[in-house]
């Protein structure tokens, strides 16, 4: 379903690319954002489909399971391959070592996708501030966090646990 709400809320930018169209119309004082980096031209849709499509293969592979048939448009293939590797979920979670990879692949295609297709803000950035004193960007689901200054790294936990920094040092 989210899947689908893309088409209708991107729109051709007039310089190329993609605009997210607003939900509730033109108006309002900010344009609408473009997603040239995401690179929706191909990209986003394209790149759900390759992204379940390499799961699948993975799953499938992994457990001699034969691979789906494989339909004509995007939006039917999409269907399937998420209907596929919901039947095998079980499966996946007791016997296959890379669930978990597969698993925060779709969940990071789930997240890039959520907030084109809805008109909603992305994840929000926040700044911490390292042990060494540099500023490091951090988002509710940032996996772990590496420092360009000192090289520390942070897990996940740590890196929710630094010290928020504030608006001067972020500036500084």
């Amino acid at each position: 379903r989210l899947y689908r709400q893309l088409e209708d809320t991107l729109a051709p930018a007039p310089a190329g690319g993609w605009y997210v169209s607003s939900l509730h119309g033109t108006t309002g004082s900010r344009p609408p954002a473009s997603l040239t980096r995401a690179d929706l031209t191909d990209g986003l849709r394209s790149g759900v489909t390759a992204a379940l499509v390499s799961c699948v293969r993975d799953w499938a592979d992994a457990g001699g399971h034969e691979h789906p048939d494989w339909p004509a448009g995007d939006d039917q293939r999409v269907t399937t391959l998420c209907r596929w590797l919901r039947w095998r979920l079980d499966w996946a979670c007791g016997m296959h070592e890379g669930v978990g990879d597969s698993l925060h692949a779709i969940s990071r295609l789930y997240r890039q996708t959520y907030a084109p297709a809805t008109g909603e803000r992305g994840e929000r950035h926040v700044a911490v501030r390292c042990h060494c004193r540099a500023v490091l960007w951090v988002t509710v689901s940032t996996p772990g966090a590496t420092c360009a200054t000192c090289g520390a790294r942070y897990g996940r936990q740590e890196a929710m646990k630094l010290p928020l920094a504030g608006r001067a040092g972020i500036a500084a």
